[in-house]
């Protein structure tokens, strides 16, 4: 099987934290944007309000997949 990394957003609860532990348990590797931070999150996790144009407009040019960023 082919491990992938995969974004989730919502990914400190709820069913964005279930889907990043199902993805865990098959063998991939989770990559989760949240507002609120979580010490337990199966995967590397990135803390930011995607509803907060400024949050967004002062992220890294690279996304956390490795993805450039779309320009204006």
């Amino acid at each position: 099987m082919i491990s992938r990394r995969v974004l989730i957003t919502g990914a400190s609860r709820g069913i964005g934290l279930a889907v990043a532990e199902r993805l865990t348990g098959q063998g991939h590797r989770p990559v989760g944007l949240a507002r609120t931070p979580l010490d337990t999150f199966p995967g590397e996790l990135h803390a930011v309000d995607l509803s907060d144009p400024c949050a967004t407009d002062h992220a890294p040019a690279r996304n956390p997949l490795g993805c450039m960023r779309p320009g204006p």
